[in-house]
């Protein structure tokens, strides 16, 4: 068995995990020999297999070759939560809705809910890093998937992209819990109206505390970058418990 030829398996492009290559002709198929993974992730991925690749016609092979997906995790490495624009344009809309409800009473509970959501936030940085001093991106956290640096994540980053995210829901739960005033599952009913108003108020005061002064990181290469996702929930928030409210 020793002595028989061993045949490297053929695949369509669209299945190659790396980068896209220029695929050369050979033996009727446009293909490509290439090992399935890069010096980084020798000691992490587990299929190590050669594989060839040939150009494929489906309309999968067609949409992986119109796709420039280095240009697109450079995008998201390059994205920064910062846009307020529409974020203001819906405070605007939040101050004119509700002109009529108190809700500064509660601006000291709304800034200890943002600092527990960010301590939550920055713990999820730092514990799902592959680096103790560079904390992966607030973006990453958010979205729940660790982008990887060049382009394509390892085995490990996808492996840590799952807990990271049922960690961040977790967290997040427990916030819009915090502001609505309930125990449990977030979606608990009010006991009565004033708890259904003192949820709304609540929101009302966190989304103003999330629009104010930011947290910045001072951890590694992520330095003085501002925590901005806090005012992306308590928006969401706001608008549903304005919904009950007013209808």
């Amino acid at each position: 068995m020793k002595l028989m030829p061993k045949v490297i398996p053929i695949r369509p492009d669209f299945m190659a995990r790396r980068a896209k290559h220029q695929n050369r002709e050979k033996e009727g198929l446009l293909v490509e020999q290439t090992s399935n993974q890069r010096p980084d992730d020798q000691d992490e991925d587990e299929d190590f297999t050669t594989y060839r690749y040939y150009e494929s016609t489906k309309i999968l092979g067609k949409l992986f070759r119109a796709i420039d997906e280095h240009e697109i995790f450079s995008d998201l490495h390059q994205y920064r939560m910062t846009s307020t624009s529409l974020l203001d344009e819906l405070w605007r809309h939040v101050q004119h809705k509700c002109r009529l409800v108190h809700w500064r009473q509660h601006l000291n509970e709304a800034r200890e809910i943002k600092d527990m959501y960010e301590e939550c936030l920055l713990n999820i940085m730092r514990n799902y890093s592959e680096h103790p001093l560079r904390p992966i991106s607030e973006l990453e956290a958010f979205i729940g998937n660790i982008l990887g640096a060049r382009g394509s994540q390892s085995k490990r980053q996808r492996d840590l992209s799952i807990p990271m995210k049922e960690a961040f829901d977790r967290d997040v739960s427990f916030i819009v819990s915090c502001i609505r005033g309930t125990k449990g599952e977030e979606n608990e009913e009010y006991e009565d109206d004033d708890d259904e108003y003192n949820a709304l108020g609540r929101s009302i005061a966190c989304f103003e505390v999330s629009l104010g002064e930011t947290t910045r990181v001072t951890q590694g290469a992520r330095r003085n970058e501002p925590l901005v996702s806090f005012r992306y929930i308590v928006a969401a928030v706001c608008l549903r418990e304005m919904e009950k409210v007013f209808g």
